[in-house]
């Protein structure tokens, strides 16, 4: 996970949110990341991920 992901489209290919898509607003933290997803079928909404369960859509 890196600054230039932020506006990026992601999918989360793992979890309870498995195959939502939105986009990443902010990462925050260091070891564990903290993650502003905005999925639009749903509200935006501050979720723990760990990295392997994000995907960016190109």
């Amino acid at each position: 996970m890196t600054p230039e992901m932020r506006n990026r489209k992601i999918r989360i290919i793992g979890g309870q949110l498995d195959g939502y898509t939105g986009t990443l607003v902010t990462i925050r933290g260091s070891k564990t990341k903290r993650l502003l997803v905005e999925l639009p079928t749903l509200l935006a909404a501050s979720i723990e991920v760990e990295a392997e369960y994000i995907q960016l859509i190109k």
